[in-house]
């Protein structure tokens, strides 16, 4: 097809079918690009040979031959010519509809041939939509002619946007009512997704909670009277595609069309498209993926009704996948994963040969090196091993060796960042398989290579005046509530609600932001040994540390000034020091109180926390009133943070047992041991006893969701310089707020 005008370089001859062109009204010449498209005659030109004589200069015709007709060009588009070829002429006549006409040598066809007709069309939209390959039909209406059009053209399962967008151009004013809303309903049926079986809309809007409030297409717009229609449209079709398109809308409808009959006509079609296939001795890769979403669909609806032509499908899998050459590792794999999928259709002693051949699919992907496919096969793996009880050690060593390639592979990574990420999951795919030789080997690689670790630093500067300001608001109410008491001042830091954030009012505000592109993405989180953490995407990791982040400056630029005003302006005016806190902590809370245990030889013991809890607080206010009163600033708060952070999660524990909470699990090789802090923490019974903000600030000061502060401590993981004022601070406000809930 050619189509030319007066726009040189961006309507240049577009040849899509040497057996069709179209000429632009002088409109067009003159509005150019943005310009409104009306056609209104289609030429066809008889020969290639005619085709060959046409130039472009300009994007106008420079000279014309046709049965000795006269040549003729000029800027405005055709002029008038010779008439009268005898029917051998390579052109039909045209006019445009602002009046302007051009004649070019008539042969014995009508002039006046209205091939398609357009009302309006942008004009970049007209080598896609208006031209789009196939013939048109002379003597029918516009109706039989688009459907006509949909039958011829519709070629393909999966994509049928181009015959829609096609569809749409052609309409006009000539339909009738009946058969705009037949038309419409041909749309909607083409604009259906189709995977595995099931048909799911283009497009759907959803609201804050996720629930879908409008989706194109549904099913519900068709009603009965579109059913009916479709299902006439299915049985009158000559078209394989539009065979098993309408027969799986009108098996997935509710109504008179879902039974078993419309389940065999949508397989019979499916089967059709399928069948040329199975005598193929090569597939094209670009056909793979519509070959694939046939097949799924011709499967799932064999499910629905198992055993129709079950044995056909499984004939045609083990062609495809045990005929050496004939497809690529990623069709077999897809297969393989389709196969698991329905253990209806393919029973276990029919899966005995996948192993094998999975296999070799994992090493192609190893050898490419390819991440996501060698994770995906491995994941097959994993479940072939279950249905066949095979040991599943041997997939997790194949993955294990996966990521050593991998690690090897990306060792140009100068910050190694990657490298490390894929060392780690080395270290866990061997530790899975219990290859100790492995976990060994690469924990040793693991370790060299993170001393090479380079991250670079970005810093996003935040605005001074605001935060200033936030800051001196919190200074002020510090010096308003040190006008109180000692006991009403802890009172006051024990209990108040405004303190924190509330942490639901954080979480709303980040689901109002939307998707985030971090949703999507796997990042690599370092924690302070450069052991690496990673979380992939679509497990809500992005949310978490973006109110990690929200509660984090709420902390340090909120709540710190405040709260380190009252503890040295308290020092100062004698009102906070470790003999207040004490008193208070003895006279207000169970940690004072003493309690008993019993031991194994049934001897009962009795204790109280605060014993244990004293002397990190004396050392704490000790160092603290130094540096206040005298010229030497140097602290170490080593002692006292080392030991208030343990000794809070002894309190936890204790109040969880003796407030029936399970604090035992089982470890490696089955052994009994008492829950980590992050366990306790996150343990749904535990919140039945504190408040959610009090529980979410427990959770940053001491689990991997934030400060990490128990692991850091416990493992040795501070260095001198990480042992902060700020820690100690927010360790006693943390004994506070968990002190004054009773027993």
């Amino acid at each position: 097809m050619f189509f030319y005008g007066e726009t040189a370089d961006a309507w240049r001859w577009s040849q899509v079918n040497p057996l069709f062109f179209c000429c632009l009204s002088r409109e067009v010449l003159a509005n150019n690009h943005n310009s409104i498209l009306r056609v209104s005659t289609g030429y066809m030109v008889r020969s290639q040979r005619n085709l060959s004589s046409l130039k472009s200069r300009g994007g106008v015709p420079k000279r014309r031959s046709c049965c000795g007709g006269a040549a003729a060009a000029g800027r405005s588009g055709f002029v008038p010519g010779k008439k009268g070829c005898g029917g051998a002429l390579g052109f039909v006549g045209c006019t445009a509809e602002n009046g302007w006409a051009g004649e070019v040598g008539i042969c014995s066809l009508p002039a006046q041939m209205n091939f398609f007709h357009i009302k309006s069309l942008n004009a970049k939209t007209v080598g896609s939509a208006l031209l789009a390959p196939g013939p048109f039909y002379l003597n029918m209406d516009t109706f039989q002619r688009i459907l006509q059009f949909i039958e011829d053209d519709t070629s393909t399962f999966r994509q049928t946007y181009e015959v829609t967008s096609a569809i749409a151009v052609m309409r006009d004013d000539s339909l009738t009512d009946s058969e705009a809303k037949r038309l419409q309903w041909e749309i909607d049926a083409l604009n259906f997704s189709i995977s595995k079986g099931k048909l799911t809309p283009i497009s759907q809007q959803t609201s804050w909670d996720g629930k879908v409030i409008h989706a194109y297409p549904s099913l519900e717009i068709f009603g009965a009277e579109g059913l009916e229609y479709l299902h006439s449209r299915a049985i009158d079709s000559t078209n394989a595609f539009l065979n098993a398109r309408y027969f799986m809308l009108l098996w997935s409808a509710p109504g008179e069309f879902r039974h078993e009959d419309t389940a065999k006509l949508a397989i019979d079609a499916l089967l059709g498209l399928l069948d040329k296939k199975a005598k193929l001795t090569s597939i094209d890769v670009k056909d793979e993926l519509e070959q694939l979403a046939i097949f799924e669909c011709a499967v799932e609806m064999v499910a629905k009704i198992y055993p129709y032509r079950a044995g056909e499908l499984k004939t045609l899998a083990n062609h495809w996948l045990f005929t050496p050459g004939l497809v690529e590792g990623f069709f077999s794999l897809s297969l393989i994963e389709t196969i698991l999928d329905y253990p209806k259709i393919w029973k276990t002693d029919e899966l005995l040969k996948l192993p094998g051949l999975l296999e070799n699919i994992m090493d192609i992907y190893i050898k490419k090196p390819d991440f996501f496919m060698s994770e995906r096969a491995f994941r097959a793996g994993e479940r072939l091993a279950s249905k066949l009880q095979q040991d599943v050690k041997f997939w997790h060593n194949k993955l294990g060796a996966a990521y050593e390639a991998f690690a090897k592979h990306r060792m140009d990574d100068e910050s190694r960042m990657i490298p490390l990420g894929f060392l780690g999951r080395a270290l866990a795919s061997y530790q899975a398989a219990k290859n100790e030789a492995k976990v060994s080997e690469i924990g040793n690689r693991y370790q060299r290579v993170s001393k090479e670790l380079q991250l670079s630093e970005i810093t996003v500067p935040l605005p001074a005046e605001p935060l200033r300001a936030l800051m001196k608001y919190g200074e002020a109410r510090a010096k308003k509530l040190l006008e109180r008491s000692s006991l009403e001042i802890f009172d006051y830091l024990a209990g108040a609600s405004e303190l924190f954030p509330p942490i639901q009012s954080i979480r709303a505000g980040l689901e109002k932001q939307g998707v985030d592109f971090l949703d999507f993405a796997t990042k690599l989180n370092f924690d302070i040994n450069k052991n690496v953490k990673i979380e992939n995407g679509g497990n809500g990791s992005s949310r978490l540390d973006e109110l990690n982040i929200e509660y984090k400056l709420h902390l340090r630029f909120a709540l710190m000034p405040f709260l380190e005003t009252v503890i040295e302006q308290g020092i100062l005016n004698g009102k906070v020091n470790a003999n207040t806190l004490v008193k208070w902590l003895a006279e207000k809370t169970w940690l004072g109180q003493e309690l008993e245990e019993t031991n194994s030889g049934k001897e009962v013991r009795r204790y109280n926390w605060l014993g244990l809890l004293a002397p990190s607080l004396l050392e704490f206010f000790v160092q603290k009133e130094a540096s206040l009163k005298s010229k030497n600033i140097f602290t170490n708060y080593v002692i006292c943070i080392d030991s208030l952070t343990l000794k809070f999660e002894g309190i936890l524990r204790d109040f969880a047992k003796r407030a029936g909470i399970n604090t035992v699990t089982t470890g490696r090789n089955g052994q009994v041991r008492e829950m980590y802090i992050e366990d306790i923490l996150t343990s749904e019974k535990i919140g039945e006893f504190f408040h959610e903000n009090d529980l979410a600030f427990f959770k940053y000061l001491f689990t991997a969701s934030g400060v990490n502060l128990r692991n850091n401590v416990a493992h040795c993981y501070f260095r001198f310089q990480h042992y902060a004022e700020g820690y100690m601070i927010l360790l006693i406000l943390a004994v506070l707020r968990f002190g004054r809930y009773q027993l």
